[in-house]
């Protein structure tokens, strides 16, 4: 009687933690089998419906491994297609995450955004950041060539050629 519940219990248990792993299984091949697809359609440029893919992926698998990098592509295209205020939106919430390999990357995308939505100080600060970084490469180029926009619009493009001529530069402020 009490030997029979227990088993019972234990053999529900078992059944019920059974179909989760395989339901999580199915999760993840299916959320990686759709990020594929989406990033296939990105790589032929039919961007409209990558984007849709991508989002589908994010709405649809919010725990998935894959998260990070479909917001990158989405971030990306609303970006390319001049969405700067989604974008940025996409690109803060990544900087949050900490993708480590892609960090310089979204602060220059961070400025760029800020800069063609005319937030001028919030893109230089930005900028400055990433030129600051030694590994940033031509994203500090970028950045530095962004500066120089933001001093010449603001009517002192002399700043922008010394102030902010590179990352050693700015080490110093």
């Amino acid at each position: 009687t009490i030997v029979t519940g227990l088993i019972i219990t234990l053999l529900l248990v078992a059944a019920v933690g059974g179909l989760y792993y395989y339901g999580q299984k199915k999760m993840i091949r299916d959320s990686v089998n759709q990020f594929s697809a989406a990033k296939s359609l990105y790589e032929r440029s039919q961007w409209p419906e990558a984007e849709h893919m991508f989002t589908e992926v994010l709405r649809k698998y919010p725990r998935s491994d894959v998260v990070p990098d479909s917001l990158y592509y989405v971030a990306a295209m609303m970006q390319a297609s001049g969405r700067y205020d989604q974008a940025l939106e996409k690109w803060r919430s990544l900087a949050g995450a900490k993708d480590g390999a892609r960090t310089i990357e979204i602060s220059y995308n961070i400025g760029h955004c800020l800069e063609k939505l005319g937030k001028r100080a919030e893109a230089a600060t930005e900028y400055k950041r990433v030129a600051s970084m030694n590994e940033a490469g031509e994203f500090a180029s970028l950045a530095t060539s962004g500066l120089r926009r933001i001093a010449a619009d603001m009517g002192n493009p002399a700043e922008g050629r010394t102030r902010y001529d590179g990352p050693m530069a700015l080490a110093g402020q």
